[in-house]
């Protein structure tokens, strides 16, 4: 055998390499957190050193109560020992610590010669006060609480008698005649899926299913009238619901409600479908406007008598504050504490405020906004979604230099008032009235004459806990790169990138003057494009207060734009005085990609930015219009694309608990449509449903992980018992969605609701293996769906559900595990086939795209996976880009030039879902992927080809930097490179012909295993 099949070199020795060190040492995710409820946090940190082969075979973690004691190496609170273990991280098992004490640590470990290196750079965190929450609940006392809004309890849902409830029943129109009197003042209404009500000829009211209309009715005839309503329905259940109501409020239910299939008849009575509250519907709420009002400001003056030395401020809120300590505004952006569901839970940031807080007189202020809280929220179109005012809780801990502490809380002898802010709201925008700003009030001397008291408030009963993420922060600024004028006095700034944040700009003006500014992502004909907003506003307004140069900036809200316009001004601002100030949670770079196609790169960045525009605290499908919701679809064909961008493994915890916690039904363990859930949507549908177990094992495969698995067992085994209950004879329904957004071929289909129920049931098995649990019921169910999928859609070696196929059920077939190994190069090559009849082009939808590229690439057919990924006219990724695109759009054609706008009601320009195609530029293009949970183990295959000239990526994996890079020659031969951190190897899958020219490994035609350190490899042309 040759060295062209047979290589072991090893070219840096590990013997003459120096010692290994930690690095990036954090707990719980964060870099030296001030808030850890966790009793017993995960410690990690990553391993570097020279040379190649280095492994690490065992560390040492101590953690002491002083910085004093850690500098003498004295782990008074655990000192672990040597441990032997070829580990990146260890699970803090000391003595216990006190609610808000400051720990240290450091770590050492020892390398394959069992060298021991020098300790790590200390690290540290606090630990949290949840449990031990002494603040009060402050309120604006000028806040109108909204009225209880009407009820339906009672009512009724009607439909015509033989109009079939399924999901996937065919759309009609049904025409309703509902007689009332003249004692009926209000029409409460609802219908699915939209109606038109008319009296007399005059139409009273228009809506949908998803909230109930409250209407006024005028004085009619005296006896019986005719309510007039004609209701159309799109797709599967279908049904009214009317209520009047006297001028007292009592109830007045119908009589009776006839339907007819035409609108001249004949008439039938309406069959009573379920109860108010029952299924598909639920309790859906009245649609009640409540005006929007300002922000309020609290203050609390307090003196300090002794020299301070540390300070630390917890806050938290139903809404959203500002902080400040003496006029100095803590970090944030003013979105904290984020979105959570407030009927169970509310997170606290900490906040190190020593440098603000001074000997002498001090004021802790803050602001109050209405936040996800009491603000318009997603689509629910109306605002106290939870029912309450926004209130504020905080904590200001002071520790002096001699040891003694001091507290400051919110609570009786608060005062408050409102300022310039007129109203704040996410998706409606902010006002500011500069005329009314209360200059210093956050600042010690100031007067507070006229100022209220603020109301103290009993504390709600949900748990208050230390944020598992950072706040949602000002990440960056980007200057606008050109104006123009759309219109007389019109000016339109564009950005150059779509994103979420706000606009931060200098504007000349007098007093009085009313600028303001709106958001679009597009624009029509030079003019801004708001109608993909549907309700949502997204507009901010100034008065201004002074002549001369004022910086406006909103508070409380943000918005998703790649342009802005400006309007009110006498004198534009230049471009260089807008800046769009970006917003996001804390979210660091973990990877990046570039190739010889400067689309595709563009390609992936675009990813990302639509992966940080809808990062706010919660994974949301869109961040400009009424939407804004965390659906649960997108987020899991979209985690481990989310883990290759950015370092996520924080905010995939918060948000986990809203998945999995906090949002699961109660009585059958369906997961929601969206987390936090909101009853305007569903729960159980397969796509969506799955984001449990998948975002679930996904976090646990990125990071190594099992905490999340424990902690989420409970809610993960009880939705896997609900889709068994729905299941018959072991298919499973395809629910609302199925491939949502597909261009060809079934959209509902239980082939593929079926085939992903295996491979949930397998990452279930693989999770319970890794905890330590009996992995046979997921099994055992896993092995008779699949039985049940072969029976039902497998045919004489083709899929076949309702006479056809599409290119997502094979992709999904090929990729779950539901046909033999000799039957996978069949299905490929059918699926291949399918591409080749489109032109190349992909038809797939939210549940196959994820998938097909790997479908094809697995089994022969990875140059049409690239042709796929790099065409650009339509329908393909590089299309969009080609278009101008900044970001993913959530439509293949959201603008077209042929056809322009796609519709208006569902149609963003930032939308993370297409972007799953960067998992597969990581994992296939260049070839990095993952054998074992936490990167110990690459899987390291690169698929090469001629319609590329060079594709580079790397990775900040947990245990280190990943980096791959392969170049075609011009020979046609390809030079490809690996780098692989300390402690972690790679199995190799490389062409047969393939020969090592540096590194250490061992390779046996193309097969084997690299360790770490730098490896360079070389495939001839065939």
């Amino acid at each position: 055998m040759t060295l062209s099949f047979v290589v072991a070199t090893v070219v840096v020795s590990a013997v003459l390499a120096g010692p290994l060190v930690p690095t990036k040492l954090r707990c719980d995710w964060k870099t030296d957190p001030l808030a850890i409820d966790d009793p017993s946090p995960r410690l990690t940190w990553i391993a570097k050193g020279e040379g190649s082969d280095r492994l690490v075979t065992a560390g040492q973690v101590i953690v002491a109560s002083t910085k004093a004691n850690l500098d003498k190496d004295i782990g008074d609170l655990w000192d672990s020992g040597k441990q032997p273990a070829a580990t990146f991280d260890a699970v803090y098992k000391g003595r216990d610590i006190k609610p808000g004490q400051e720990v240290f640590w450091k770590v050492r470990i020892w390398d394959e010669d069992d060298k021991v290196g020098a300790w790590s750079a200390p690290a540290k965190w606090r630990k949290g006060i949840a449990g031990n929450w002494k603040a009060g609940w402050i309120q604006d006392p000028k806040v109108a609480l909204p009225p209880s809004p009407p009820s339906m309890d009672g009512a009724a849902w009607v439909a015509h008698p033989d109009d079939t409830q399924t999901s996937d029943s065919p759309g009609h129109t049904r025409y309703y005649q509902v007689p009332f009197t003249a004692r009926a003042t209000k029409l409460l209404i609802a219908a699915d899926d939209h109606f038109e009500a008319k009296v007399n000829g005059t139409t009273l009211a228009k809506g949908g299913y998803n909230q109930f209309e409250v209407v006024d009715l005028p004085s009619y005839r005296a006896g019986f009238n005719t309510l007039d309503v004609t209701v159309v329905n799109d797709k599967g259940n279908s049904g009214l619901i009317v209520r009047f109501l006297d001028k007292d409020g009592a109830a007045i239910d119908p009589s009776e409600i006839t339907v007819g299939k035409e609108a001249k008849g004949p008439f039938v009575a309406a069959k009573k479908l379920v109860d108010y509250g029952g299924a598909p519907w639920g309790r859906v709420r009245a649609h009640v406007v409540y005006p929007m009002g300002p922000a309020a400001m609290f203050r609390k003056a307090f003196t300090v008598g002794k020299p301070v030395q540390s300070a630390i401020l917890y806050a938290t809120a139903l809404g959203t504050y500002e902080a400040s300590v003496n006029g100095q505004t803590v970090a944030g952006a003013g979105l904290a504490p984020g979105w959570t569901e407030f009927t169970k839970r509310a997170y606290y940031h900490a906040h190190d405020v020593t440098k603000s807080v001074k000997q002498g007189d001090n004021v802790l202020g803050s602001w109050l906004g209405d936040g996800w809280y009491s603000g318009y929220l997603a689509f629910t179109g109306r605002r106290f979604y939870y029912g309450g005012a926004p209130a504020l809780s905080l904590e200001l801990h002071i520790t002096y230099k001699d040891g003694t502490k001091d507290t400051v809380t919110t609570g009786p002898g608060w005062q408050v008032a409102h300022g310039e802010n007129l109203h704040n709201d996410l998706l409606m925008g902010c006002a500011e009235d500069y005329r009314l700003a209360k200059t210093g009030w956050n600042k010690p001397g100031y007067k507070a004459d006229g100022w209220m008291t603020a109301n103290t408030v009993a504390a709600p009963k949900i748990a208050i806990a230390a944020h598992p993420n950072s706040e949602v922060n000002r990440q960056q600024t980007i200057r606008a790169k050109s104006r123009t004028e759309s219109e007389s006095g019109v000016w339109v700034y564009d950005f150059g990138q779509n994103f979420s944040g706000v606009v931060r700009f200098k504007v000349k003006g007098k007093p009085g003057d009313t600028v303001t500014v709106r958001h679009g992502e597009r624009l029509d004909n030079g003019k801004l494009y708001v109608t993909n907003l549907r309700a949502a506003k997204a507009t901010d307004t100034y008065i201004l207060a002074k002549d001369g140069v004022t910086t406006c900036e909103p508070r409380f809200t943000f918005h998703g734009f790649q342009y802005c316009e400006i309007r009110g001004v006498a004198t534009p601002p230049e471009a260089k005085d807008v800046e769009g100030v970006v917003l996001h949670s804390d979210l660091p770079l973990a990877g990046t990609f570039k190739s010889s196609e400067p689309l595709l790169d563009r390609l992936v960045l675009n990813s990302d930015w639509s992966q940080l525009g809808n990062y706010l605290d919660v994974p949301t499908d869109c961040p400009q219009r009424d939407e804004r919701a965390g659906w649960t679809g997108d987020a899991q064909v979209y985690i481990k694309s989310a883990y290759f961008n950015r370092d996520i493994a924080a905010f995939a915890d918060k948000w986990l608990v809203d998945l999995c916690e906090d949002s699961p039904s109660p009585v059958d363990g369906a997961f929601p449509d969206v987390a936090p859930y909101l009853n305007m949507v569903g729960r159980g549908n397969a796509g969506w449903d799955d984001a449990g177990v998948v975002c679930v094992y996904q976090t646990w495969h990125m990071t190594g992980d099992t905490a999340p698995i424990l902690q989420h067992w409970a809610a993960l085994d009880k939705c896997c018992d609900y889709w068994a209950s729905k299941a018959k004879d072991y298919i499973r329904p395809p629910g609302s969605y199925g491939d949502w957004l597909l261009l060809d071929g079934l959209q509902h289909s239980e082939s593929i609701a079926t085939a992903v129920w295996v491979r949930d049931l397998e990452y279930m098995a693989a999770m319970a293996k890794a905890v330590g649990k009996d992995p046979s019921k997921y099994t055992e169910q896993r092995d008779k769906v699949r039985a049940a999928w072969r029976a039902a859609f497998w045919k004489e070696g083709k899929i076949v559900e309702k006479g056809s196929a599409n290119q997502s059920m094979y992709a999904v077939a090929i990729m779950t595990g539901v046909l033999e190994d000799d039957e996978l190069q069949g299905a490929s090559d059918t699926l291949a086939a399918m591409v080749k009849a489109r032109g190349g082009h992909l038809s797939t939808g939210f549940l196959g795209t994820p998938e097909v590229l790997k479908a094809l690439a697995n089994h022969g057919h990875a140059d049409l996976a690239f042709g796929a990924v790099l065409k650009k006219d339509f329908p393909s990724w590089l299309y969009q880009v080609k278009l101008g695109a900044t970001s993913m759009w959530e439509r293949w054609d959201g603008w077209t030039p042929e056809k322009g706008f796609q519709d208006a009601g569902m149609n963003s320009f930032n939308h993370y879902w297409l972007g799953c195609v960067n998992e597969w530029l990581y994992t296939y293009a260049a070839g990095i992927n993952l054998n074992q949970p936490g990167w110990a183990e690459v899987a390291y295959k690169p698929y090469f080809t001629e319609q590329l000239g060079h594709v580079e990526a790397s990775y900040e994996s947990v245990r280190g930097l990943v980096k791959s890079s392969w170049t075609r020659l011009p020979d046609g031969s390809y030079e490809a490179r690996l780098s692989l951190p300390v402690g972690v190897r790679a199995i190799l899958d490389l062409p047969e012909n393939a020969t090592a020219q540096s590194g250490s490994f061992t390779m046996t035609k193309g097969k084997g295993i690299a360790r770490s350190g730098e490896h360079v490899f070389l495939i001839p042309k065939k």
